[in-house]
């Protein structure tokens, strides 16, 4: 098993792939493994790691991501985790003899589900953090005294090959968190050197919060942020529900983008995307600010502009601080675009281009000609029709 580990095993980057099939292996190998409990720690804002649950005759391992609440919770704390993850001790359980301590609550369940045996091992990593994992037996005769030397040699192993997963979901979890999830995927994947960029084709989104200057300026810190927080997760849950990308917030402003593939019937799929997170976002801005008008708290009000275009997408920036975001004419104007919403009292408002590729399923109501800063010309604003 350590030889399959350290050769071939290592290359595997699923956790769960890898967990099912050292599951597998110690099964054939004659060690009476029932089930595999697997933590592994990662950074990411919602989770402190995931767990990962072999049992034998599975179809596939279940994987339980772990909440940073759940640190809090007596789930927690009366678990054998959290004694490994905390003190480094290991844990030895035989279910099935007389005088058993059972004194976590997951004992007596994987009692009644007839475990026998039961041992749980740290996994100590270079940074000093410890996972852990535990093996549970159905066998009458439970784990001998070889087969737990057995696995405390392969857990050392094992513990390298995970810690390399873990940092390779930190990164992944901490780009997607920063630059968004296909720009996250791309640089994880080699594109970091300056200059590196492509040219796509893509709907531009840009929103913008009314009133943030004298938001800040009337309340305490506190409530400014969770204002601004409600508002960005109410924009980009929808944009992402829509296969858009985010790529950063600018103060209280959004941008994001909906890639184009597959020429002029994949421009109208992007606009039809931008435009339904648009009505989504204004559901759950709706939402947001029936919360805040029940509490006295003033309404968000916020502006939106769609645009279609070329926009360059890649590394931008100085040698040692790079942005990977879009840039050109296109992004320009869809920002230019967006201070109007306040002059006409409407949203979302589209360019002409966009408006074009919306399609007879998706009515637009012309505004008329509007200057905007930085424009030569007048430009034609639409925006979507107002159902009667």
């Amino acid at each position: 098993m350590i030889e399959w580990l350290v050769m071939t095993g290592w290359r595997q980057r699923d956790t769960a792939a890898l967990i099912m099939e050292i599951g597998e292996r110690l099964l054939a190998s004659g060690l009476p493994v029932w089930r595999i409990f697997c933590t592994v720690r990662s950074l990411h804002p919602q989770y402190f790691g995931q767990a990962y649950v072999w049992r034998e005759g599975a179809a596939q391992v279940e994987r339980r991501p772990g909440l940073w609440e759940l640190l809090e919770s007596d789930d927690y704390r009366n678990n054998p985790v959290s004694l490994v993850i905390e003190q480094g001790v290991s844990l030895r359980r035989r279910l099935t003899v007389p005088d058993a301590e059972l004194e976590h609550p997951v004992l007596v369940e994987l009692k009644e589900q007839g475990v026998t045996d039961y041992v749980i091992l740290p996994m100590l990593f270079s940074n000093g953090e410890r996972s852990a994992v535990s093996f549970a037996s159905r066998s009458p005769e439970g784990f001998s005294r070889n087969h737990l030397r057995e696995l405390n040699d392969l857990v050392q192993v094992l513990a390298l090959v995970l810690e390399s997963h873990s940092l390779r979901s930190t990164a992944a979890n901490l780009l997607d968190t920063y630059v968004g999830r296909q720009a996250g995927s791309r640089i994880l994947n080699g594109e970091i050197r300056r200059g590196t960029a492509r040219t796509i084709y893509s709907a531009i989104w840009y929103s913008d919060l009314r009133g943030f200057t004298e938001l800040s300026e009337a309340y305490p810190r506190e409530r400014v942020i969770a204002a601004l927080n409600a508002y960005f997760e109410a924009i980009t849950t929808a944009v992402h529900g829509r296969s858009g990308e985010v790529l950063k917030y600018i103060g209280d402003g959004v941008m994001a983008i909906f890639p184009v593939v597959d020429g002029e019937e994949g421009a109208a799929a992007a606009c039809r995307r931008a435009l339904d997170a648009a009505s989504a976002a204004e559901e759950a801005m709706a939402a947001v600010n029936e919360g805040r008008a029940a509490v006295g708290a003033p309404i968000l009000d916020y502006g939106i502009a769609l645009h279609i275009g070329e926009v360059t997408y890649g590394n931008i920036g100085a040698a040692d601080r790079l942005d990977f975001t879009v840039i050109g004419p296109a992004v320009n104007f869809a920002h230019r675009l967006e201070p109007l919403c306040r002059t006409v009292g409407r949203r979302p408002l589209l360019s002409r281009d966009f408006m074009e590729f919306c399609g007879a399923d998706r009515p637009a109501e012309y505004l008329g000609r509007f200057e905007l800063k930085g424009l030569a010309q007048p430009q034609d604003v639409y925006t979507p029709a107002r159902r009667t």
